[in-house]
Order: C-alpha cells, then structure tokens, then sequence
C-alpha cells in the first residue's frame, strides 16, 4: 500500500510542475473601460520584470510597486505592456 502512496504522490507532484511552467504571463482585459479618461493629466508611474536564461522572471511588475515608482496616491488607470522578454504594469492617477 505504501508503494501506491509514494508513486501517487511522485504523479501528482510531477503534474504540478508540468504545469507551474507551461504557465505564461497573459493580458487580462478589463471589464469597464472610461474611455473619457484624459490619460495626459495624470502621473504616470511603472514597474517591470524581465526575463532572464535561467532565473525565470525577475523584478516587481505590481501595481503597487509603479503606483510607488510614480509617486501615486490613487490609482485610475491601470494597463500593462508585454514583450518576449518584459511584462510591465503602468498606472495613471494622482
């Protein structure tokens, strides 16, 4: 009976790790969109993480951290930027 415990829990441990790294950064879509927003009036504040060859994904892409990086109390607007080797979040607001 061990021996089916041990070879179960090996299974399912592989498929967590099968899956954790086909996973990829995707573009979410926003629900509600206030195109009357004027985006140019706003601060603007934004944070990255790149990926490296072997260290995966690096750096802090949070809306927190570009609401920090933009001296931003309240946060408007939120979009993000993907490219083969950045993901980034920009915010606007004041």
């Amino acid at each position: 009976m061990k021996k089916y415990g041990i070879a179960k829990i090996v299974f399912v441990s592989f498929i967590f790790l099968i899956v954790g790294c086909a996973t990829k950064v995707t573009d979410y879509k926003m629900v509600y969109d206030n195109t009357n927003l004027n985006l140019s009036k706003l601060k603007r504040g934004q944070a990255c993480q790149t990926k490296g060859s072997f260290t995966g994904w690096t750096g802090d892409a949070t809306v927190g951290a570009a609401a920090k990086n933009g001296n931003i109390q309240f946060v408007k607007h939120v979009s993000h930027e993907y490219s083969s080797q950045s993901a980034c979040t920009i915010v606007y607001g004041n």
